[in-house]
């Protein structure tokens, strides 16, 4: 299997990886910046194994016990 994915297949890997997007939400955010990585291959529009499973981690963040350390466990991540 290829390393690099189409947005549909990069869409489908995110979700298997505990991040609910579809595939028009992650054009969008590519548009505004805010998305994983990509590269373009020609015209065409490739998303990386890596930079997907890179950003899936940067969403889900770190395992917290209450609301209260949650802003305490994104000091630390940072």
């Amino acid at each position: 299997m290829s390393d690099y994915f189409t947005e549909t297949d990069a869409a489908a890997l995110l979700r298997t990886l505990g991040v609910p997007i579809q595939s028009r939400t992650l054009a969008n955010k590519r548009w505004a910046g805010t998305g994983p990585l990509f590269v373009k291959v020609g015209l065409r529009v490739r998303y990386r194994r890596a930079d997907l499973e890179e950003y899936a981690a940067k969403m889900i963040g770190p395992p917290v016990r209450s609301t209260s350390d949650v802003t305490r466990a994104r000091l630390i991540a940072e």
